[in-house]
């Protein structure tokens, strides 16, 4: 039978997220598997993602850097951002790119380096500390419709912009006689068809993304350790279920 509402996919999903799982090749033994239901990205809402972390980095990230996530607001985000992709940083850089005064700039990174995320190597440059480890390794994300495929293909595309992975999951019962896997694949837009028994079929597997905003590709997986720290937004998935 269809679903009713687009509203009622989201339950089924998780109640068989192992398959899904399974279907995409993410799980690992080494790692924990994360999900958080509508994910807010630039002021849209994410209808589901997934994430996934090292177990030893999972354990004590609540632990040892909780304090440290509470004391950060976007803006010093934006700067361990930058320290993802780069890790040796200059002031000169952040000038450029953030188009800030140096004394403002200086006065974020004192911040940081109080807060212990990174440490001043010369005059100029910054260096980021090992808390990067602690960041996931991947972010994918999901959204669900019943019968708008293109609507959801272009909700997929859009995620590509944060996301190592972006999925659309149908209604198998409101599939159009287009055949709309050839569009998804020339996105790069992973697709899967579901009913209301859980049943998933993959429709189209997508690559690894290789056209995401680096900034906020980093911004997001530093808001995934701030959230999860304070026990906000991010479950961990049972598996097996």
């Amino acid at each position: 039978m269809p679903f009713t509402l687009e509203k009622e996919m989201v339950p089924v999903f998780k109640s068989n997220l192992s398959s899904f799982i399974e279907k995409i090749d993410f799980s690992c033994k080494e790692s924990v598997i994360l999900y958080a239901d509508e994910l807010s990205v630039n002021y849209r809402m994410i209808d589901f993602a997934l994430s996934n972390m090292d177990k030893t980095y999972f354990n004590s990230i609540k632990k040892y850097y909780r304090n440290r996530f509470n004391s950060i607001n976007s803006i010093l985000m934006d700067y361990l951002s930058v320290f993802f992709l780069k890790k040796n940083v200059t002031i000169h850089y952040f000038k450029k790119i953030f188009c800030l005064g140096v004394d403002k700039i200086k006065n974020h990174l004192n911040i940081l380096i109080n807060l212990g995320f990174i440490n001043r190597i010369s005059k100029y440059t910054y260096s980021v500390l090992d808390w990067v480890e602690l960041l996931p390794d991947e972010i994918i994300a999901i959204e669900f419709k019943l019968k708008r495929w293109n609507k959801a293909l272009e909700q997929g595309i859009y995620n590509l912009s944060f996301a190592d992975y972006s999925f659309v999951v149908l209604d198998e019962h409101e599939i159009p006689q287009k055949n709309i896997a050839k569009e998804f694949e020339k996105n790069n837009v992973g697709l899967f068809y579901a009913n209301n028994q859980g049943e998933m079929k993959i429709i189209y597997k997508p690559k690894p993304n290789n056209k995401k905003n680096e900034i906020l590709w980093g911004f997001q997986k530093i808001k995934f350790l701030k959230d999860l720290s304070n026990n906000h937004k991010w479950k961990e998935a049972k598996m097996g279920g």
